[in-house]
């Protein structure tokens, strides 16, 4: 990051009436005032420089800017892939076909196992998703209830 400058006003000091013009050629006093002006200057072209060098910084930050959003993209992606797989499992236990009871009971117990885990992951990302998800549990649920009586 570049130096911020503060622009830095002097104080207002009272002007005085010289009534006598030799004691003004003493040049110790006007050698603090060029050193401040100096400082003042000095600091000054600092700033005009930084100002100068803006368009360069800026450019920097739109680079790195840039660099982070085809990162992030590319998260995404991989993102999306790994929710494709979780869905692929679901669709995996959803569609096994249990001939008896025991079978329906691991699939039931199996089911009721990961849903704590999937809802962790889909609870931000795919809302319809996770209301599916809701409602295949409940079916799996009545579906055990029925077999069971």
């Amino acid at each position: 990051m570049g130096k911020k400058y503060k622009s830095k006003s002097v104080p207002l000091q009272k002007k005085e009436r010289l009534e006598e013009p030799e004691k003004c050629e003493d040049n110790n006093e006007s050698k603090p005032l060029s050193a401040a002006s100096s400082d003042d200057s000095e600091k000054h072209l600092e700033q005009m420089a930084a100002i100068e060098n803006i368009p360069l910084r800026l450019d920097e930050q739109i680079e790195s800017i840039k660099s982070v959003q085809k990162e992030l993209l590319q998260l995404q992606m991989r993102q999306v892939t790994l929710l494709d797989g979780c869905i692929d499992i679901l669709q995996e236990l959803n569609g096994a076909q249990p001939r008896n009871i025991v079978e329906q009971k691991l699939i039931l117990e199996t089911f009721s196992n990961i849903k704590p885990k999937i809802l962790d992951i889909f609870k931000n990302l795919l809302p319809s998703q996770l209301e599916l998800f809701k409602h295949e549990t409940k079916m799996l649920e009545i579906s055990e209830e029925i077999t069971s009586k």
